[in-house]
C-alpha cells in the first residue's frame, strides 16, 4: 500500500477478499486502505474497521490496536471478523459491539421481511447514534411500507433521501386530497340538503312571495 501519512492513501482501492456472512450481509477488504467494509443486502455501507499503522516515520512505525499492514483474507464467525495480515504474520480479531450487532440484526430482520422487528432494532440504533443516516433512512422505509407516509417523510428528510422523500410526499399529498375531497363533498351535500329543507319550510310556514317581489 502507498502511505504518505496515517489516514491518507494514494491510488485506487484494491479488492483483496469478499465474504458473504449471512442474510445477504457481505464484507469486502481493501488492501490499499487496509480496511474492511461491511454492506447490507441492498448495498448500503453499514460500517468499516481496520486501518494502516502510522507510517509517517518509516524507522519507527506505530501499530495501534486493530491496525493492519497487508490484509490478505477475512472470515466471520460468532459475531467476530477475523483478518489475516501476511506482512505482520498475524490474525486480528474484531468483535462486534452492541451497536454493530444491532445494525446487523436490523439488516437480517429486513432480509427476512420482519419489518416490525426491523423497526424496533433501527430505533435502538438511532438512540445510540442519532447521526446514523442509514438508521433514519431505514426507519423511513419501514414507515413507508406501513403507509405512514407523513412519518416516512420526516425520516427521509433527516437522512436527506430526496428520492424517497418525493415518493412518500406523493402518497401523502394524495391522501390529503382524498381527505379534503371527502370533507368538501360532505359539506356540499349538506348544503344542498339544507337548501331543500329551507325551501320546503318556507313554502309550508310562510305566505307565498308576490310575483313582483324582488325576494
Amino acid at each position: 500500500p502507498d502511505f504518505s501519512e496515517r489516514g491518507h492513501f494514494g491510488g485506487p482501492s484494491r479488492l483483496r477478499d469478499v465474504i458473504d456472512s449471512d442474510n445477504g450481509i457481505y464484507a469486502t477488504m481493501d488492501a490499499n486502505r487496509c480496511r474492511v467494509f461491511v454492506y447490507s443486502n441492498s448495498g448500503d455501507l453499514l460500517f468499516e474497521f481496520g486501518g494502516p499503522p502510522d507510517m509517517s516515520d518509516t524507522q519507527h512505525m506505530t501499530y495501534t490496536r486493530g491496525s493492519l499492514k497487508m490484509p490478505t483474507s477475512i472470515a466471520f464467525m460468532d459475531d467476530t471478523f477475523m483478518v489475516l495480515d501476511s506482512e505482520m504474520n498475524s490474525v486480528t480479531l474484531y468483535k462486534l459491539t452492541e451497536y454493530g450487532n444491532l445494525i446487523l440484526d436490523a439488516c437480517r430482520a429486513n432480509y427476512q421481511n420482519e419489518y416490525d422487528k426491523e423497526d424496533a432494532l433501527w430505533e435502538e440504533v438511532a438512540k445510540l447514534n442519532t447521526n446514523n443516516i442509514l438508521a433514519q433512512e431505514s426507519l423511513g422505509r419501514v414507515a413507508y411500507r406501513s403507509q405512514d407516509y407523513k412519518t416516512a417523510m420526516e425520516y427521509f428528510r433527516r437522512s436527506e433521501s430526496r428520492e424517497e422523500y418525493s415518493k412518500a410526499y406523493k402518497f401523502e399529498r394524495q391522501n390529503m386530497i382524498n381527505d379534503y375531497f371527502g370533507i368538501g363533498a360532505a359539506v356540499l351535500v349538506g348544503g344542498i340538503i339544507l337548501i331543500i329543507v329551507l325551501v320546503k319550510l318556507r313554502k309550508q310556514y310562510l305566505p307565498p312571495i308576490p310575483e313582483q317581489s324582488y325576494l
